[in-house]
C-alpha cells in the first residue's frame, strides 16, 4: 500500500479557510486570514525564541507557543515585520530590541580585549636628575 503525501501547513490552512469556513485570526492584528493572504502567512512565536532558557519546560512552551501571522513580504499588512523590526522610527518593543537588551544585560556585547594606548613612560626622579645634570654640563 502506498502512503499518501502529507499536506503542507499552508495547504491545511487553505482547506480549513476555503472548504470549512474556519476563521483563523492573525496573531498580531487579529484580522482574519483570507485565502488570498495564505501565500504570505508565516508562523510566529508569541514570545520570541531568544527569551527562552535551556530547560525542558521552556522548550515545551516554545513548541506550543506558535501562531499564524501576516508575513514579512505581505504588501497589505506589516504585522510580522513590525513585531520583529519595530516601526520605521524606532526598534523599541520589537524582538530585535529585546534580543539586544538581553545581550547587553548578559555582557555579550562587550569587546573581549580592549587595546590600550601605550604610555611613553615618564622618567624616574633619578633619571630626571641625571638628564638635568647632563644638560647643565653641556652648557
Amino acid at each position: 500500500m502506498t502512503t499518501r503525501r502529507r499536506l503542507t501547513e499552508r495547504q491545511v490552512l487553505e482547506v480549513l479557510i476555503v472548504n470549512h469556513g474556519a476563521i483563523i485570526p492573525c496573531g498580531i492584528c487579529r484580522l482574519a486570514l483570507k485565502a488570498e493572504d495564505l501565500r504570505y502567512v508565516e508562523r510566529d512565536h508569541h514570545r520570541a525564541k531568544h527569551t527562552y532558557l535551556d530547560d525542558e519546560l521552556d522548550a515545551w512552551e516554545a513548541l506550543n507557543n506558535q501562531r499564524y501571522v501576516h508575513g514579512l513580504r505581505d504588501p497589505n499588512h506589516d504585522c510580522h515585520r513590525r513585531k520583529t523590526d519595530g516601526t520605521k522610527a524606532t526598534t523599541a518593543g520589537s524582538d530585535k530590541h529585546m534580543a539586544a537588551k538581553g545581550r547587553r544585560l548578559r555582557g555579550e556585547n562587550k569587546p573581549k580585549r580592549k587595546a590600550k594606548i601605550q604610555s611613553r613612560g615618564f622618567p624616574s626622579p633619578e633619571e630626571r636628575r641625571a638628564v638635568k645634570e647632563k644638560y647643565e654640563r653641556a652648557r
